[in-house]
């Protein structure tokens, strides 16, 4: 489902100090497989003068050795690259364990609610949809660097996921996480190289263990108060 939602900031992150955008530059990083996003965000953040450039990054390896040698306050993410990287939903969560003080943004073209609710619980600060234009991504990073969340009105009335999802196997778990992240069942198959049919009766089990029967429910229940996350 597609999310339309107009997204507002949902107050100052407690867990992390607020940066004075009259005190001190933040520097912005970028992560996304495509030259021309990459080049775009560097544009935007080189024309602000609250802002600084610390650099891009097309993969996952490019960007641990970026955020490894020089200063980054704002990562601006696309969590969905190459089939061969690692999914969205792990790296928000190395990354917040090896980088704790960088914030993350996740910068996408895919706004479907299921997506952002996973992003945000995985440990993101942030969420926009690359259709909003550049001047929207400005504003937010500006937001995010300044220490608040940045998410959907409509996230906001959503809580923490509920018990159900400890039942699963492993790769049952990853199936519905990348489901979550709106892939389809092709792209889960050539990421963890097995056949679409693997794939399909991997989630077919996962919901009959779970009660549901359809994408809508796993994200209800998912976000349902109580639910201990997959």
């Amino acid at each position: 489902m597609t999310h339309t939602a107009p997204v507002r900031p949902e107050g100052v992150d407690p867990a992390r100090p607020a940066i004075r955008l009259d005190a001190a530059a933040i520097h912005v990083a970028v992560l996304d497989d495509h030259v021309v996003v990459r080049y775009g965000v560097e544009i935007l953040v080189r024309q602000s003068p609250a802002l600084r450039w610390s650099g891009s990054a097309a993969t996952s390896g490019e960007l641990f050795q970026l955020l490894s040698g020089g200063p980054c306050h704002v990562l601006v993410l696309d969590y969905e690259l190459s089939p061969t990287e690692i999914d969205g939903w792990s790296l928000v969560k190395i990354l917040r364990a090896r980088f704790p003080h960088v914030r993350i943004l996740v910068y996408t073209s895919h706004v479907e609610a299921s997506a952002e609710l996973l992003m945000r619980q995985a440990g993101a600060h942030g969420f926009v949809s690359k259709s909003g234009g550049l001047s929207e991504l400005l504003h937010v990073i500006e937001l995010v660097g300044a220490g608040e969340l940045y998410f959907s009105a409509a996230l906001s009335a959503m809580s923490t996921p509920a018990p159900g999802f400890a039942q699963l196997t492993p790769r049952e778990t990853e199936v519905l996480r990348c489901c979550l992240q709106g892939m389809n069942m092709t792209d889960i198959a050539r990421k963890f190289v097995r056949s679409v049919k693997t794939v399909s009766s991997q989630k077919r089990t996962a919901y009959r263990k779970l009660g549901i029967d359809s994408d809508y429910e796993l994200l209800k229940l998912y976000a349902a108060p109580g639910t201990k996350r997959p």
